[in-house]
C-alpha cells in the first residue's frame, strides 16, 4: 500500500517453554479463569465488534483499552482486566477455546499469541494463519465470518474429544518448531 516492491514478514515464534506450557489450577485459579472461550488481547474497536457478537457463550475478556477508545457496554460483564505474563497463560489453560483475533496492522504476518496458546496446549481460533505454520482443522481453526466463528465455537463445545485432539496436535507442532 505504501509502494514497496517487495516486502516480507518475519513471524517471531515465542513460546518460551518456561513460561507457555500447561499448568496445573489450583481451584482458585480455575474458578477465576475458567470459560468456555477467552480473549486476550489489545481491545480496539474491531476486536470488540467481533466479541460483542458471542456474548451469548461463557466468554472472558482480558486485556488492555487504548487510549481513546471505550469499553463497549455490551462487554462490561465479560471484561476482567489486563492479562500478561503467567497470568495470561493461566487464562489460557484454563479455557476450553481461545480467540486469536489479529489487529488490523497484523492481519498476515501473525502475532506472539499464535504460537503461545497452542504451546500452552489450548485450542486456538483464528482468524488468519499462515499454513506453513500451523494446519487449518488439524492444528488450529481457522473461522472467517462472525457466523463462522459461532458456529465454530457451538461446534468444538460439543465435541470434547475432537477439540482435545486438535489442541494436543497445536502444543506438539508448537513446541517442536515455533520455540
Amino acid at each position: 500500500k505504501i509502494g514497496a516492491l517487495n516486502a516480507a514478514v518475519l513471524p517471531l515464534s515465542s513460546c518460551d517453554l518456561n513460561v507457555h506450557k500447561k499448568y496445573l489450577l489450583s481451584s482458585r485459579e480455575k474458578k477465576e479463569y475458567e470459560s468456555d472461550v477467552s480473549f486476550v488481547g489489545t481491545l480496539s474497536i474491531d476486536r470488540q465488534k467481533i466479541l460483542s457478537n458471542l456474548t451469548n457463550f461463557k466468554i472472558k475478556i482480558w486485556g488492555d483499552i487504548p487510549p481513546g477508545v471505550n469499553l463497549f457496554d455490551s462487554l462490561r460483564s465479560f471484561y476482567f482486566g489486563k492479562a500478561q505474563g503467567v497470568k495470561m497463560t493461566k487464562i489460557y489453560n484454563a479455557a476450553k477455546i481461545v480467540l486469536n483475533i489479529h489487529a488490523e496492522d497484523m492481519k498476515y504476518g501473525g502475532n506472539m499469541k499464535t504460537f503461545e496458546i497452542p504451546a500452552c496446549g489450548t485450542f486456538q481460533m483464528i482468524d488468519n494463519v499462515n499454513s506453513s505454520w500451523f494446519k487449518d482443522g488439524e492444528e488450529i481453526i481457522i473461522y472467517k465470518s462472525i457466523e463462522d466463528i459461532k458456529e465454530k465455537i457451538n461446534y468444538y463445545l460439543k465435541h470434547n474429544l475432537e477439540r482435545k485432539k486438535i489442541a494436543e496436535a497445536g502444543f506438539k507442532r508448537a513446541r517442536h518448531d515455533h520455540t
